[in-house]
């Protein structure tokens, strides 16, 4: 960026900063949560196998929701300004653009899954209005989440997200341990439906909050939006299932029915705990992210690139000593992993889908500054791209390794962030800050440093 061309967003960079605080220490908190609840569920459950099946089905929740949603969520940064505007505004953008075009998909895709389940895993007794049920409300809870964040209420979430999880942990747990009760399907799936139920209860009532501070004035909405949304809609579908199938969501069924249940069930937990960094590096980028781009929606390319500088910089000062800590660790690590056994599985599985999810925050970082600038139509090529050689490479294979396969996909969203950011750079002429300073290369040094050593001292206690 050229001297002329630097410009000042101090106020919103001091909003994103704050912002960001709260979603990467919620995440954390959230996250290693998750991780340490299902390391003690699965040695209490004792079976990959049956661990396989919940995991299978948590991910085909979460996949269904995220396909009814036909690009309604990532569709809102872009016209946030234009649904805060007024009354009128919000109920018709929100009702008649995005919630109405996903009724037809939302009614008949959650049946569809039921169906799937039942067929693939008819050993796994389940309620099962569960399923639709949830699928929905998933549907909303990350509708809502992301409009929420666009908005400025992250604290608010982020704190209710905390403390539904830990009423999640408690109706799950206190039952198992204090009650003898059997870890069934329902048992573990009713405590998610209440959950779930509760956090879109309270993400609404914030949204009926928003609304209710909206000027009653009408504001005259253009006759081209529903068009434009239409494509915009479109295209962010297909940006957000070009991600999904390099997801645990996708790849979590997808191995339980080409690799078997118990290899489903370790790559899952493997997933979860890769989770715990990938959440760290995507909440800041999702949720602040957007907030900050959807801010400078109607301003001019320097104000975005700056915006891009600013994102890139939060995303590298969380990714570089990510990846500082695992080359310094690397050879501890896979010396663990060369075990021949459930656990040196579950660190290849681990590692390597690390590798996944750590690219994925470089994409969503470029893939918000298309969406931003409307040219979503360039990303629509690459991502056909990546469903031919997902399909070609893993999906038409009959019989699967998760290893090779997993290799595989790096191969294909290395190929792919190569063209998104050549393309990025000769249009835009963005390039992502790195600059982190040398007292955080001395700060996680010394933390990697130290994790080598406890790394180096317990591995001959691995199995």
């Amino acid at each position: 960026m050229s001297q002329s061309e630097v410009v000042d967003i101090s106020p919103l960079k001091k909003r994103f900063a704050q912002a960001c605080r709260w979603i990467i220490y919620g995440s954390l908190i959230f996250e290693s949560g998750k991780a340490v609840h299902f390391f003690f569920l699965i040695r209490f459950l004792k079976d990959n196998a049956y661990f396989g099946i919940i995991g299978s089905l948590f991910s085909m929740v979460y996949l269904t929701a995220r396909i009814i949603d036909l690009g309604a969520t990532n569709s809102i940064p872009p016209y946030w300004h234009q649904i805060a505007q007024s009354k009128q505004n919000f109920t018709r953008l929100l009702f008649t653009y995005f919630f109405l075009p996903s009724l037809p998909v939302a009614l008949i895709a959650p049946f569809v899954t039921l169906s799937l389940f039942t067929a693939k895993f008819p050993e796994a007794p389940l309620y099962l209005f569960l399923i639709p049920i949830l699928i929905i409300l998933e549907a909303f809870r990350s509708f809502f989440r992301l409009l929420l964040h666009v908005a400025g209420k992250t604290s608010r979430v982020v704190g209710f997200d905390l403390f539904a999880f830990a009423v999640f942990i408690a109706a799950i747990w206190v039952p198992l341990l204090f009650f003898n009760a059997h870890p069934s399907m329902n048992q573990l799936f009713i405590p998610f439906l209440i959950d779930t139920v509760a956090s879109v209860a309270y993400m609404g009532s914030l949204v009926w909050g928003i609304y209710k501070k909206l000027p009653d004035e009408p504001v005259t909405i253009t006759a081209s939006i529903w068009k434009k949304l239409s494509q915009v809609r479109g295209l962010n579908l297909m940006l957000r299932a070009g991600r999904d199938i390099f997801t645990d969501n996708l790849l979590t069924p997808l191995f339980a029915v080409k690799c078997g249940l118990a290899h489903a069930g370790i790559f899952y937990f493997a997933s979860q705990l890769a989770k715990l960094l990938r959440e760290i590096l995507k909440g800041p980028l999702v949720y602040s992210g957007n907030a900050l781009l959807a801010e400078l929606k109607t301003g001019s390319l320097a104000h975005k690139k700056a915006a891009f500088s600013e994102l890139s910089l939060k995303l590298m000062s969380l990714l570089i000593p990510i990846i500082f800590i695992l080359l310094v660790n690397f050879h501890g690590l896979l010396h663990i992993a060369q075990k021949d056994s459930v656990t040196g599985l579950t660190i290849n599985f681990t590692l390597l889908f690390l590798l996944i999810t750590l690219s994925e925050s470089l994409f969503i970082m470029y893939e918000q500054f298309y969406i931003i600038e409307e040219a979503t139509g360039k990303l629509f090529i690459f991502k056909v791209l990546d469903f031919i050689l997902f399909y070609v490479v893993i999906f038409s294979q009959k019989a699967l390794q998760p290893i090779p396969a997993l290799l595989a996909i790096i191969g294909i969203r290395a190929l792919s962030f190569t063209l998104i950011a050549l393309n990025a750079y000769f249009t835009w002429k963005i390039i992502p800050n790195v600059f982190i300073g040398w007292r955080s290369f001395i700060r996680w040094g010394a933390v990697a440093v130290g994790l080598a050593f406890v790394v180096h001292y317990c591995t001959p206690f691995w199995r």
